[in-house]
């Protein structure tokens, strides 16, 4: 795991931000039914510069359809339970990028092979979610906010 101090900058998290409350009405459940909710941004224009600088980082497969961009919203009391991210792309390896927007209130903490990683907001990690047990504790009070890059190569 590759962690990015102060990934996101003050003006990054502020239009993440902009971008999540015009878009509010637009998010989904998340796959894991545990409360939190994602939106699909891999095509909003607003958002395109992060979206490049995040997939230089992981390495930007050159097949269009091999990566993907979200925000994951977890409110007061959504949680993400350990699991493994299956490499949805047959024979490809899974590589994603999450970074703090808004650390919300208590909680909402990484935990990855067992071991919590302390991140504050703007931070970001780099990890393969395909081989590394992970989970996100329960958040209480605010909502936790991350941005979510991921690509299969």
């Amino acid at each position: 795991m590759l962690i990015l101090p102060d990934f996101l900058s003050l003006k990054d998290r502020w239009t993440i931000r902009e971008v999540s409350q015009e878009r509010f009405d637009q998010y989904e459940p998340g796959r894991q039914g545990t409360g939190y909710f994602k939106l699909f941004v891999k095509d909003h224009p607003r958002l395109q510069w992060l979206i490049q600088r995040s997939l230089s980082i992981l390495e930007k497969p050159a097949e269009d359809e091999f990566w993907d961009a979200w925000l994951l919203r977890y409110p007061s009391g959504s949680y993400i339970p350990r699991h493994l991210d299956e490499a949805e792309m047959f024979g490809k390896k899974h590589h994603r990028m999450n970074a703090i927007v808004d650390n919300g209130g208590i909680g909402g903490t990484l935990v990855v092979y067992n071991e919590e990683i302390t991140l504050l907001s703007g931070d970001a990690y780099v990890f393969r979610p395909d081989i590394m047990p992970h989970e996100v504790t329960r958040v209480e009070g605010q909502d936790r906010l991350v941005w979510s890059v991921g690509c299969w190569k």
